[in-house]
């Protein structure tokens, strides 16, 4: 999916590398010593606690996915909110 876009197709970019989708995760995982489980949870508590701008790294995957999908960086980190919940509460 793009998590940004709420289409809830977590391995489609939709045609556009920023969006979010599982991938994402992933290479950021790797960059950050964790696993794709770890860094969904971590970026669903900065969501959560408001403080994704506080990690340059958050604040700007919600920037690009936002720019490439039109969207506004709270739209994007709204829906990627929404569907974090959702995934991980399985």
């Amino acid at each position: 999916m793009c998590y940004n876009c709420g289409c809830e197709a977590p391995d489609d970019d939709m045609g556009h590398p920023d969006n979010i989708t599982n991938h994402t995760f992933h290479h950021l995982g790797e960059k950050l010593g964790k696993s794709e489980k770890d860094t969904k949870e971590m970026v669903l508590a900065a969501l959560e606690n408001n403080s994704v701008e506080q990690n340059p790294v958050l604040s700007e995957m919600f920037t690009k996915a936002a720019a490439a999908e039109g969207q506004s960086v709270e739209e994007a980190k709204k829906e990627t909110l929404r569907l974090l919940q959702k995934v991980l509460a399985k």
